[in-house]
């Protein structure tokens, strides 16, 4: 596919609107795909516009456009009745020149107040292309519908039907930019817009296109996505931060076809043979029925998206290894706990704790690390903070390979006592489960039993193929998503924050491996 093309069309559609990319670029892709568009916004910021540009695309291209109104009859929209064709051969047949059924682009303002005839008219319109013209069928030539309305489809006046034709939605409001805004209120416009003839569309072309765009793959993880946002849709819930709206937003089999129709065409024009997992956040502009819908829609998304990341590179079963391994590396003697091993209370699965300090936050200190500790003989620690995984202050055993950039004076000399620790000369005793009369000397505890350091090695070993392989996803979808053409600057943002959120859970996670290293006495 050339790329290249599409885009000098984008920007040829472009040209002075301004804040309008996104809603052109959805439009073209409709256009493609063979579905329709809805235009949610006030009167006067360029919807007719946008369908005149449209219409421009297609060599010997037609466009229709009407306001709805309550009094719109079907004869306004689809022709008059042939008064000749009725009188002399008994035939009801419309002039259908210059309506609707002539159309290569069809503009509908105020789509919701047209009359029940009209509407069901519409219905077959709009999903089989074909409109019955007394006892023929015809197929029609239309290849775009862009319907506008400053209102949504009231509840109760049998609209569902006609909405859910709508595939693509599409907000449209005013210029935010106050120098797009002078910019536009100050172009004096003469020229009518043209496409040369040359860079023109025909339906041969159009048609080969929709062949191309239906042999685009659909892998994996991309069905899994798709299937963890139908789960998430089941129970939809908006929390405006003082009611949390919860409900089911229903998606219908057909739309959820249509719609990966349409991410099919994406990634056809995009030059892709497969579908990018960036391809699914054009779902957004599929699935909403309200415009509150679209901020948690944009979030289920996101999470959809780094849960089927994550399970790409294994990171759910690495966290049940690591919380296995965990489980089983709980601190213990080779015979079983001691009295005094009972009596100093375990925080966070490894850790000790100062009773009291002067410092704000807690002191911790690894299990493994105070047993290295005795009575008689004081060894270098340093505080450093713990701020991922337990907001504490730890006392860490000072090696100079891993804080070589440590001062003298920031050393700490610590020694076991019978009560905790003794730093610097001044005592500090550990929290404890409960009090005892005496504690054993370090020296006669018995040590720890060697930790599996084979389990440790393989879960390592995952983790850097897991980080590998992130790196390898992310630089492929980044790049999928930096030359995308459809999607707005803000859903590109989108697909660095899910990455980003995925490195953090892996960091997290080997954080947690090295904290099991360190605590069973292993060097990171």
């Amino acid at each position: 596919m050339n790329t290249d093309r599409i885009q000098a069309l984008l920007n040829r559609l472009n040209k002075n609107l301004y804040e309008r990319e996104q809603a052109v670029a959805l439009s073209f892709l409709a256009t493609v795909a063979g579905e329709s568009i809805f235009f949610l916004g006030p009167p006067g910021v360029a919807k007719s516009m946008i369908a005149g540009r449209l219409k421009e695309v297609f060599r010997r291209g037609t466009s229709f456009e009407y306001l709805m109104s309550r009094f719109s009859t079907p004869d306004e929209i689809f022709g008059p009745v042939s008064i000749s064709r009725l009188k002399d051969e008994d035939c009801y047949e419309r002039v259908t020149q210059g309506y609707l059924p002539e159309a290569t682009v069809v503009f509908l303002d105020e789509i919701w107040k047209a009359g029940p005839s009209i509407q069901n008219a519409l219905l077959t319109v709009l999903n089989e292309k074909t409109f019955r013209n007394g006892n023929r069928l015809v197929h029609l030539p239309l290849q775009l519908t862009i319907a506008a309305s400053n209102e949504l489809p009231a509840e109760g006046e049998g609209l569902d039907a006609l909405w859910d034709r709508f595939l693509v939605r599409c907000l449209v409001g005013g210029i935010r930019r106050a120098d797009l805004f002078n910019r536009m209120i100050s172009e004096n416009e003469t020229d009518t817009f043209h496409i040369p003839e040359e860079e023109q569309l025909t339906e041969e072309q159009l048609e080969q296109w929709r062949e191309s765009a239906r042999k685009v793959r659909i892998q994996d993880e991309v069905f899994a996505c798709i299937h963890k946002i139908r789960t998430a849709l089941l129970t939809f819930r908006i929390d405006n931060g003082q009611t949390v709206q919860e409900k089911v937003l229903y998606v219908s089999d057909r739309r959820w076809k249509k719609a990966a129709g349409l991410l099919r065409t994406s990634a056809f024009l995009c030059g892709a043979s497969a579908l990018r997992l960036a391809d699914l956040l054009l779902l957004k502009h599929c699935l909403w029925d309200e415009p509150e819908q679209i901020g948690r829609l944009k979030q289920m998304l996101t999470e959809s998206l780094t849960a089927v990341i994550e399970e790409c590179i294994d990171l759910p079963l690495l966290a049940d290894r690591i919380q296995v391994l965990r489980a089983e590396m709980r601190p213990r003697s080779a015979a079983g706990p001691t009295e005094e091993e009972r009596s100093f209370k375990t925080v966070k699965s490894f850790f000790y704790q100062v009773e009291r300090t002067s410092l704000a936050r807690p002191v911790l200190i690894y299990i493994s690390e105070y047993e290295q500790l005795n009575d008689r003989q004081s060894v270098p620690f340093i505080l450093v903070d713990d701020k991922r995984k337990t907001g504490a202050q730890l006392l860490r055993l000072y090696q100079r390979s891993r804080y070589p950039n440590i001062f003298p004076k920031d050393l700490l000399d610590v020694q076991a006592t019978s009560e905790g620790l003794k730093i610097n000369g001044t005592p500090y005793p550990l929290l404890r489960e409960k009090e005892i009369s005496s504690r054993p000397a370090a020296a006669d505890r018995q040590a720890s039993p060697a930790m599996p350091s084979d389990a440790l090695s393989r879960i390592s070993f995952q983790m850097k193929q897991a980080r590998e392989k992130l790196g390898q996803i992310k630089e492929a979808e980044l790049e999928a998503a930096s030359r995308h053409l459809f999607l707005n600057d803000e859903e590109r943002n989108t697909v660095g924050q899910v990455f980003r959120k995925a490195e953090i859970d892996l960091e997290r996670l080997e954080h947690e491996w090295k904290e099991l290293a360190t605590a069973h006495g292993e060097r990171e």
